[in-house]
């Protein structure tokens, strides 16, 4: 999805996400920092600063988190909290893991990613707690 031109002529792309309740929409700005974006009136708050690439984002199916997988970051922002839980982040010097996609599990305690290895070219979903802890790897070819 191609983004608005930012202040400074250059185009950007962004994804976003809307609110259960379609009054707020939550994505990157041009500045690099994810939004939320409140419809009714306008009004723009902060809610993370620290992404070098665009973000996939996902709202969980209750609307309480956000989980965000930029570059090798991945992450759950609770929205009320404001509070960003990392649940992986990339070594691009020893890690060769490079992953794809994000979803919620239909209970939203779990997010899913698959990760794919580069060197290996193994492939796997990684299922991690949204609330922190090991992550669950399963095999594309295996049954959950």
């Amino acid at each position: 999805l191609m983004g608005p031109l930012g202040l400074d002529g250059s185009a950007y792309f962004n994804t976003f996400v809307v609110s259960n309740d379609g009054a707020t929409v939550y994505y990157q700005n041009g500045q690099g920092k994810l939004v939320a974006h409140t419809l009714a009136s306008g009004q723009e708050k902060v809610l993370y600063q620290d992404f070098q690439r665009v973000p996939n984002l996902r709202l969980s199916r209750d609307g309480s988190r956000l989980a965000v997988r930029s570059g090798g970051f991945l992450g759950v922002l609770n929205l009320a909290s404001g509070e960003m839980k990392q649940l992986y982040l990339r070594d691009f010097a020893t890690d060769n893991n490079v992953m794809w996609g994000l979803e919620w599990t239909p209970d939203s305690k779990n997010v899913i990613v698959l990760a794919s290895n580069w060197q290996s070219r193994e492939q796997n979903w990684w299922i991690y707690p949204a609330e922190g802890g090991p992550r669950k790897v399963v095999p594309v070819n295996a049954r959950i």
